[in-house]
């Protein structure tokens, strides 16, 4: 955010997939965030509420086929059996947020759909694509409930929340999930203590927990079972 102005565009072209991985293909992945601070020069509101941001932003990738470069008896369209084409790797989403002191939250929508193959592209093993749609909605926020009633007076102490709802597949095919969504939630409640300007002392409750999983029959898979945790932790900066 810059004073007097309502945002930034930021876009990319990387080699490879992302930061992640070194160029392993002939793509290109692009990527474009747009970030509106659209309240920023309303100075008769709130500092927290002038801070609000929005950024919507979009990545569009694809991967090379394991089978780019053909062989003896595969069956792509391309020279010698190869698959020309790239397989999916999009990832999209919107974030929105203020920033301030006093409370800083955000919330967040993000989707990424990837393709994979299964088989070796003959004609007795034909390959196949699978198309999977994964998603996470999350909220977090920080809080400083002391400057609320005081401003000027800085406070130590401070509350955190969060809140994660991962989808791996939001449409699987397996037919062990016929009529489920497996999911996992998270939540984290805590709270800190500002000992200095650079050490913090935070107590925390954090849980993880599967929903919408079938019942472990067969090959069902097992989901990962509640896990409950207490953190007591420092952070400091050097």
């Amino acid at each position: 955010q810059r004073p007097n102005t309502w945002g930034e565009i930021y876009g990319t072209i990387t080699n490879g997939p992302g930061y992640a991985s070194y160029e392993k293909d002939r793509f290109k992945d692009f990527a474009l965030r747009a970030t509106f601070t659209p309240l920023t020069n309303e100075t008769s509101l709130s500092p927290i509420i002038r801070s609000f941001t929005i950024s919507p932003w979009y990545y569009k990738g694809q991967v090379g086929s394991n089978f780019a470069t053909g062989g003896t008896g595969q069956v792509g369209p391309g020279t010698n059996g190869a698959i020309v084409d790239g397989l999916t790797r999009d990832r999209y989403g919107i974030f929105a947020g203020i920033k301030e002191r006093r409370l800083t939250a955000g919330a967040e929508f993000a989707q990424r759909k990837d393709e994979s193959e299964t088989g070796g592209n003959t004609a007795a093993s034909p390959r196949v694509v699978h198309d999977s749609t994964g998603r996470v909605i999350d909220g977090f926020a920080i809080a400083r409930p002391v400057e609320w009633f005081d401003a000027s007076q800085r406070s130590p102490f401070s509350i955190v929340a969060r809140w994660d709802h991962f989808t791996p597949n939001t449409s699987p095919t397996s037919a062990n999930y016929v009529g489920t969504t497996p999911a996992y939630d998270y939540y984290l409640l805590g709270a800190s203590y500002d000992l200095t300007q650079r050490m913090t002392l935070t107590f925390d409750y954090q849980n993880q927990s599967p929903t919408d999983f079938p019942t472990p029959t067969g090959t069902n898979v097992r989901p990962t079972p509640q896990q409950t945790t207490i953190f007591l932790h420092f952070n400091v900066a050097f």
